[in-house]
């Protein structure tokens, strides 16, 4: 069977990161935003204890140093580390470089890199999101496949994602 498009590109940890990220800010993402607001929440009512109890502007400012750093630390600096951790299991798992095609056909896409091989049926393919330089497919296994904007040797990202949205 003939296949419509190609998408070639090497996996880079720059490339891996973005979609990690770019993954997790759905999830992740959205959950930590709730425990930002709780913490804000939580200074504000601080903030306004000690100044009605004559505590000095410079406490406040204390406390939100404080929360500024649980902040910066869990939007931030632990989805980077979690990031960071995958794509070096990923590393001890596969080594480098790692050489990805993605093949699309009529029905499926097939996958085929360093010691990976994936067969996914359109259907399967529950969201498709975007980042700077990803498509990133997210199946119904929860398997992310990336796919590099500038990666097609065959074909086009237009047509593709046509087809994918369209099964």
């Amino acid at each position: 069977m003939e296949h419509l498009a190609e998408n070639r590109f090497t996996l880079t940890k720059g490339l891996f990161l973005e979609g990690m990220l770019r993954i997790s800010r759905d999830g992740y993402g959205k959950a930590a935003k709730k425990y930002s607001l709780v913490f804000l929440a939580i200074w504000a009512a601080m903030a306004a204890f000690i100044c009605f109890t004559g505590g000095t502007f410079s406490q406040t400012l204390i406390y939100l140093a404080i929360v500024g750093v649980i902040l910066l630390w869990l939007n931030v600096l632990s989805p980077r580390s979690h990031a960071k951790k995958s794509w070096e299991a990923l590393v001890k798992r596969h080594g480098e470089p790692m050489e990805r095609r993605v093949r699309f056909f009529r029905d499926h896409l097939e996958v085929d890199g360093d010691c990976t091989e994936k067969y996914v049926d359109y259907p399967e393919i529950l969201e498709v999101k975007e980042s700077r330089h990803l498509y990133i497919l997210i199946c119904a296994d929860k398997a992310g496949i990336l796919i590099a904007k500038e990666g097609f040797t065959r074909g086009d990202a237009a047509n593709i994602l046509a087809l994918i949205q369209g099964a």
